[in-house]
């Protein structure tokens, strides 16, 4: 069975403010971007000018980010803010006219990472961290990942989640096409 390949521009989003934005056309032509942010008194939160002048830039036809409900052990600020920010995603898009594609981590996570075997990642991440990366090592050669995934002495989980969100949905729409 052939797959017809989908050239729309998808913005995958990982909702935090250690997040990230990933904006791919098929799983080689990416573009990342940290979560930008600003400080407003004692507390960070997402700079909206930022934001916005990034996805204005990039025009994505569709937005796919987490529907996150609630996680467990995570504080109530925590969880304000993440909703916050959702707020803040689906408003924007609803006010540039992009689509919007809402799915729960578990979701595209069973999805993508089903048959992904675990390698050896130095550091303390969750087993579907874990899969992830290697999942990534599946995807893109090793001198992207090291150039655009790789802070320091660990994995951007912010950038990771984005770029996979964003492969999800391309996944999705190229089935469908």
């Amino acid at each position: 069975m052939e797959t017809k390949e989908v050239t729309k521009k998808i913005c995958g989003i990982d909702i935090g403010l250690h997040g990230a934005l990933c904006f791919i056309t098929n799983k080689d032509n990416y573009t990342l971007y940290d979560m930008p942010t600003i400080k407003i008194g004692k507390r960070k939160d997402v700079d909206l000018a930022k934001f916005i002048s990034i996805i204005k830039n990039e025009k994505p036809h569709t937005i796919i980010y987490e529907d996150i409900k609630s996680i467990y052990q995570v504080a109530k600020p925590t969880m304000l803010s993440l909703g916050k920010q959702i707020g803040y995603v689906a408003g924007i898009a609803k006010v540039l006219n992009i689509n919007t594609y809402r799915v729960a981590p578990q979701v595209w996570q069973k999805s993508l990472l089903k048959n992904i075997p675990l390698m050896n990642v130095n550091g303390s991440y969750k087993e579907t961290f874990y899969k992830s990366v290697s999942l990534l090592h599946t995807l893109l050669p090793e001198e992207n990942i090291m150039k655009d995934f790789f802070v320091k002495t660990r994995y951007h989980d912010g950038k990771v989640d984005a770029y996979l969100l964003a492969y999800y949905l391309h996944l999705l729409l190229t089935k469908n096409s």
